[in-house]
């Protein structure tokens, strides 16, 4: 439109020369009137467009001063108080006829100060950044009530270059937020020791809640001669803003990790010491914070206060393993003609395997580590089934290998245990005596039982029970044939004669 409006112009000023030659020339040939009619016709014209040129000037300066930008880098500024500062930074987009001033104004000097006033921009500086620094400012007096405060960050053209870069020009602005410092603190109940089966308090507290948009995770190590998901486990607490799942089902790296979220700022663990039926006593557990992790939105250092001393286990003589049986006396004719009994294995304060579904934290994966059929559901494998010995009685054998259903018994209060009935049958010689038989259980069949869906690997010495296989009630004859030859001449022999059901003294 400019083009078309100076065109026009230059038109009418080429129109006026011409008439004004003709004109002249009219004298001498005596055509006066057509000249002054055609004069009098390109006046208006040229007026006009005299008239609106300053007008479509200022349309075109505005045009193009909008079109000479400014870059700042950011518009949302986030900083703690007490001195902590933060950049951006200030660039023209394109060079200016003259020097530009870029006035730079911290709406609330109470919350955030900018170290820059101004920013000047020259026909040889203007692309490059300048940066400006901002620094938060602490509240006075302190209100901890307030986590957070905000300001606004201007920036003007106080002086511009009367081109592209026109003055009072506002540009964007920044919003800064300003938050309390953020200490990170690991405490503990106090004491210093705990015994099997209790429980002790951890707390990570941070000093404010988190805003939006912010996260922070702290990772919890676990060192000492104690060791997780064997000797005690870590659980952490639901909590808003709190995310940590539990210690029981991360133990790689014995650790744990612990996220924060926007509103959250406390978490809550329970330590749990477990009953590992060992003489260990002494053992120690330490808890430690590590480096933080994945902090997003967070400005600043943060302080890591860690209060939590070294935990010291004592063993709880109280609780022991051991195992029952039932039936304690067997008869020795069950097994006539082919017969056999049954034979229950009652563990106490301990289960056998297969007490819960899913994979034992602490060693097995399915099939607890080949022991149990997947395919038969309950039943020993053969590997399974060689970790239960019976000495005592030769002959004497495990028939078969069923698992019964969950008892309704176990330890802590929880419904889930199993014990294992076994088939036996008898092979041997005839048994003329009372005979006790020692059953023995391998130590890899049984588990410590802690819920109704977590159980560990029971680190124990094996356990064994013994039970009697008796004879019917009568008289016998200790001798192995029912024949006497006596030699002549007062020639003598021995025989016993032994009372059933017979018991050892």
């Amino acid at each position: 439109m400019l083009t078309a409006i100076i065109q026009s112009v230059a038109s009418a000023y080429r129109f006026a020369l011409i008439n004004k030659l003709e004109h002249r020339e009219s004298r001498k040939t005596g055509v006066v009137a057509r000249l002054k009619n055609r004069s009098a016709a390109l006046l208006p014209v040229l007026c006009r467009a005299m008239l609106c040129l300053p007008l479509f000037a200022g349309l075109a300066s505005d045009a193009i001063a909008q079109t000479m930008s400014v870059t700042i880098s950011t518009d949302v500024l986030m900083i703690n108080e007490s001195g902590d500062t933060v950049s951006y930074t200030v660039v023209l987009d394109a060079e200016p006829a003259n020097d530009v001033t870029i006035a730079v104004t911290s709406a609330d000097t109470t919350t955030a100060t900018v170290d820059m006033s101004s920013l000047t921009f020259t026909t040889t500086n203007w692309d490059r950044v300048q940066t400006v620094i901002v620094t938060g400012v602490s509240d006075s007096p302190d209100d901890s009530a307030v986590s957070s405060r905000m300001t606004m960050i201007s920036h003007r053209i106080a002086a511009g270059d009367g081109a592209g870069y026109m003055a009072n020009r506002d540009l964007e602005s920044i919003t800064v937020t300003v938050h309390d410092p953020i200490t990170v603190t690991l405490n503990r109940e106090a004491g210093t020791s705990i015994s099997e089966g209790e429980t002790l308090t951890y707390t990570i507290v941070l000093s404010r809640a988190l805003a939006a948009g912010q996260r922070l995770t702290v990772p919890l190590t676990f060192s000492g001669t104690a060791r997780l998901n064997t000797d005690y486990w870590m659980e952490v607490e639901s909590a808003v803003g709190v995310d940590g799942g539990s210690a029981r089902f991360q133990d790689i790296n014995n650790e744990i990790l612990i996220r924060f979220t926007e509103d959250g700022h406390t978490a809550t663990l329970t330590l749990r010491v477990l009953h590992d039926f060992v003489s260990d006593d002494g053992e120690t557990v330490i808890l430690s914070m590590g480096a933080l992790q994945a902090i997003a939105g967070l400005p600043g250092d943060i302080t890591l206060a860690n209060n939590a001393a070294p935990l010291t286990i004592g063993d709880d003589s109280s609780i022991t393993a051991s195992l029952q049986v039932t039936p304690t006396e067997v008869p020795i004719s069950a097994f006539d003609s082919g017969g056999t009994t049954t034979l229950t294995l009652i563990p106490q304060n301990v289960s056998f395997l297969g007490v819960i579904d899913r994979p034992v934290i602490g060693g097995d994966g399915d099939g607890e580590g080949g022991l149990l059929d997947d395919d038969d559901e309950g039943v020993l494998t053969a590997a399974g089934l060689a970790l239960i010995t019976l000495t005592g009685l030769s002959g004497l054998t495990i028939d078969s290998r069923p698992w019964p259903a969950i008892d309704t018994s176990g330890q802590y209060g929880v419904p889930v245990h199993r014990s294992a009935e076994l088939v036996l049958s008898y092979s041997g010689t005839s048994v003329t005596r009372a005979t006790e038989v020692t059953v023995t259980v391998d130590s890899e069949l049984l588990r410590r039982v802690l819920t109704e869906s977590e159980a560990r690997r029971y680190r124990g010495a094996d356990l064994s029970a013994t039970f009697m296989v008796t004879v019917s009630a009568g008289v016998s004859i200790s001798e192995s044939d029912d024949s006497t030859i006596l030699a002549e001449g007062g020639g003598t022999d021995t025989y016993g004669v032994v009372l059933h059901p017979h018991r050892p003294v």
